[in-house]
């Protein structure tokens, strides 16, 4: 679990089936939080909500996990 985005960019990557759960985006409640999978070998873009590019690790991304049934929310980005 971390606090922010900033947080899980800067998270080391063990495994690459590491689920992490983040509490906001800029701030803890801010709604902009989620739960993301280290993805390993992705090559998408960082758009700054779906897919997060670490700092702390290379090699893949961090993705977003949606439910198909919700909506995207402003506050991912």
């Amino acid at each position: 679990m971390t606090n922010t985005i900033a947080d899980l960019k800067a998270l080391a990557v063990t495994s690459s089936t590491t689920e992490v759960e983040v509490l906001g985006y800029h701030g803890v409640a801010d709604g902009g939080g989620g739960l993301f999978a280290w993805r390993a070998g992705a090559t998408a873009t960082d758009d700054g909500g779906l897919w997060i590019e670490s700092t702390g690790a290379t090699g893949g991304l961090w993705q977003r996990i949606v439910d198909s049934a919700a909506p995207v929310s402003v506050r991912w980005w």
